[in-house]
């Protein structure tokens, strides 16, 4: 079963197989930060060993499996976060000792992470297949979208006359931080 359930979900559902990759990269990167928590608490170099590994293979999935337009911001996402997390599960065999400030330091660099991830990486627009147009509305299919923050999914949206089925179109997104970020019209 395992990671074959998912696979076969996201096939239902309409999704790719990059789409497959990325939900997988982000339950191991999950778990890659948990084995790191339970680290800082216990120098355990079993636990250091599986955040160790857990960091090299989604650093191949995303380097070496994940085909998609976005690629480098894919890269620099989750090799970064998974280059955090081993970061803090190293951070307790460096330091020994748990200290509150180190806490605010790690979550400073985190946000700056962010932040910079924010400010190179994310757009107002995403591209989708046209399945249906009647002139003023199309129905769109778009994958997952890390620098847009759009879901994979179909979304009506309004569009411009004389748009082909089947066509790949630049859609505009809007949605304010925090919210879901939803495409609603085709721009190009």
């Amino acid at each position: 079963m395992g990671f074959n359930f998912f696979r076969d979900r996201i096939k239902e559902q309409g999704g790719s197989e990059a789409e497959y990759i990325i939900l997988r990269t982000q339950l191991a990167t999950l778990t890659l930060f948990i084995f790191a928590i339970f680290t800082v608490f216990s120098q355990s170099y079993i636990l250091l060993s599986a955040v160790v590994l857990l960091f090299l293979l989604n650093v191949y999935s995303v380097i070496k499996q994940l085909k998609t337009r976005d690629k480098r911001a894919y890269e620099y996402f989750f090799i970064g976060l998974n280059v955090l997390g081993v970061l803090l599960a190293a951070f307790n065999f460096v330091f020994p000792g748990f200290h509150p400030i180190y806490a605010l330091a790690y979550l400073g660099i985190f946000f700056i992470f962010l932040i910079v991830f924010h400010v190179f990486f994310k757009r107002n627009f995403t591209y989708g297949e046209v399945l249906v147009s009647d002139g003023e509305w199309a129905v769109v299919k778009a994958h997952y979208d890390l620098c847009s923050g759009v879901k994979n999914g179909f979304y009506a949206v309004r569009s411009k006359k004389g748009i082909k089925k089947g066509k790949e179109v630049k859609i505009s997104v809007k949605g304010f931080l925090g919210e879901r970020r939803m495409p609603w019209k085709v721009i190009g």
